[in-house]
């Protein structure tokens, strides 16, 4: 019973750790067609071209170090931080330019 315990933990770990990489890999496609002079961050022009209903409060919002770009760390968190209507840890489904949201 304990072996078959150990394995169906297993499975649901492995599960999730797949999940959460493909989330991460989707993250880092983005950051890497925003970054487009490949300097490794995302200047707030960059970023329009990318989502053009992203503003500078947006912009100031991902920038978490205040340096006026934003960073691949600083993209994923801007991500995975939860929006105005929507609970810690949910996935809102809809990318970046598909529905009305508030930032």
């Amino acid at each position: 019973m304990n072996r078959l315990f150990s394995i169906l933990l297993l499975a649901v770990f492995l599960m999730v750790l797949s999940v959460s990489s493909g989330y991460s890999q989707k993250v880092s496609g983005q950051f890497i067609q925003m970054d487009q002079n490949k300097d490794g961050s995302v200047s707030l022009e960059e970023l329009q071209k990318s989502y053009p209903e992203m503003d500078e409060k947006s912009f100031k919002s991902a920038d978490t170090n205040n340096d006026g770009k934003i960073s691949h760390d600083e993209w994923y968190n801007f991500k995975d931080k939860p929006r105005k209507g929507q609970r810690q840890g949910q996935k809102s489904g809809k990318g970046y330019g598909q529905g009305k949201r508030t930032y």
